[in-house]
């Protein structure tokens, strides 16, 4: 296919995308399971299926991200005792969730100016500070918080997704298996500490973790996202396919979810056609994101809808001007469209972005042969010929294009040519010369040789077969 499978990694972008979520069943995970251990009161139980505590009940909700339920639930408790700091505190979370910050930290400060000791409130302002990017001050905050509570379950899994952000992974692991023995029912502990074992390539293990975290936090997503990529790193794509379709259950408008589940379905099973769903919904959801529109870009293409395929690339590069992957398959795509102006103008920018690959301004002269342009192709490959090194066939079919009478010369370099890729490649380069100078006998030959090559991802077949076919001759 012409889908662009070494993109630019949107896990980092996705990153900042899950931290309200993360943050809520963080945030609430620790007024609840310290709640305990600073009052003197019993630890917190599982959660049940419908709570009665409002404690629990906001737990709960904010860990399956409904908002407003914690609110209600937030409402109760505060209906029955307004005054109590883990009261505020909670509200300070809702704050929080809401994108108040200020609200919340105004909340905090005066929590801990009556009780600076107060644990659930410095963990609070400690991932507050956090979401407005101050980390000094949010280390700092978990580290003071460490002395009154050193086995404190969340801020050791806090301090471990700092440690993770940083890439330290065997720092990171400590604290987030210090946080599971201290508490073997964090979600959180254990989805962060299956993070590293996956970067430590042990997804075996990683996927136990998270095994677990779905148990303990069946409405959380991202859960089944990290499980998704644990079972892929095993193999397992149907798997990973329906932990992706329950993200998706449970946060249908997050965009990510549908790309990676869109690669899945097309890479891991072959359903091209759920995969087009998927890149179909994520543009609904952020046409101002250019990931989908080139893997459907890539669809399109495959099923022959060359319009819409291009269609798709040039969104993409309004999205993404820098994206020089969509530059090849976009020059080919006009060039089988026999725009040769627009497959020049893409051959020529993939040439600035690939210079090592020489094949690119031959084909970007060949285009402006194509439109009539012989003397502008001239003037470009002499421009560009001495940075082609002189000892490759690329060289000599560049001087091919630029002088009459080269060609005994090429075929000759070409008989004994041993890297069949070169060879097939130029090959087409030939043949396309010997089809604008009326040797189409000869052209037909070379276009076969190249056509019957089985090697999907060199252009050039592809151009080779569509020759033949535009003059009803039939490749093996």
């Amino acid at each position: 296919m012409s889908i662009v499978a070494d993109m630019v990694s949107p896990g980092i972008v996705r990153t900042a995308m899950r931290t309200l979520t993360l943050f809520s069943l963080l945030a609430v995970s620790v007024s609840c399971a310290t709640r305990g251990a600073v009052e003197g009161t019993a630890a917190v139980e599982p959660l049940p299926a419908a709570p009665e505590d409002p404690y629990e009940s906001i737990s709960l909700a904010m860990a399956v991200g409904d908002v407003d339920a914690a609110i209600a639930a937030f409402e109760l408790a505060y209906s029955k005792d307004p005054d109590d700091p883990e009261t505020k505190v909670l509200y300070s979370t809702l704050l929080i969730a809401a994108g108040k910050l200020e609200e919340a930290r105004s909340v905090l400060t005066e929590i801990l100016e009556e009780d600076p000791g107060r644990i659930t409130a410095l963990y609070n302002l400690a991932l507050l500070e956090g979401a407005t990017g101050n980390r000094v001050k949010k280390r700092e905050l978990l580290r003071e918080l460490l002395e009154l509570d050193p086995e404190n379950p969340s801020a050791r899994t806090a301090l471990g997704e700092m440690y993770l952000e940083e890439r330290n992974v065997e720092a990171a692991a400590a604290e987030f298996r210090r946080g599971i023995e201290a508490d073997p029912d964090n979600a959180v502990a254990r989805i962060g500490y299956a993070n590293t074992l996956l970067r430590e390539d042990r997804p075996k293990e990683a996927l136990e973790q998270l095994d677990r975290a779905v148990e303990l936090s069946p409405g959380y997503p991202f859960a089944y996202v990290d499980r998704s990529r644990a079972r892929m790193d095993l193999n397992d794509m149907p798997g990973a396919e329906l932990d992706l379709s329950r993200a998706v259950e449970l946060d249908p408008e997050y965009y990510w979810n549908y790309i990676d589940r869109g690669r899945i379905r097309l890479f891991g099973i072959g359903d091209w056609e759920g995969a087009l769903e998927d890149f179909d919904r994520a543009v609904e959801l952020r046409p101002d994101y250019f990931y989908a529109y080139v893997f459907r870009a890539g669809i399109y293409d495959q099923e022959g809808r060359i319009e819409e395929a291009v269609a798709d690339y040039l969104t993409v590069l309004e999205r993404r001007p820098d994206y020089f992957h969509a530059y090849i398959p976009l020059g080919v795509l006009l060039y089988l469209q026999e725009d040769w102006e627009g497959a020049r103008t893409f051959f020529d920018l993939a040439y600035r972005a690939v210079p090592e690959d020489y094949g690119l301004p031959i084909m970007a002269a060949l285009s402006m042969r194509r439109a009539g342009l012989d003397r502008e192709a001239r003037k470009y490959l002499e421009r560009e010929i001495p940075a082609i090194p002189r000892d490759s066939l690329y060289w000599h079919m560049a001087r091919l294009y630029m002088e009459h009478g080269y060609d005994g010369y090429m075929t000759g370099y070409l008989s004994r040519e041993k890297d069949q890729l070169v060879k097939t490649r130029l090959l087409y380069y030939l043949a396309a010369h010997y089809l604008l100078t009326d040797r189409e006998r000869a052209a037909l030959s070379y276009l076969l040789d190249v056509a019957d090559e089985e090697r999907p991802d060199v252009f050039e077949v592809r151009l080779a077969r569509h020759e033949l076919a535009r003059r009803g001759v039939k490749a093996k």
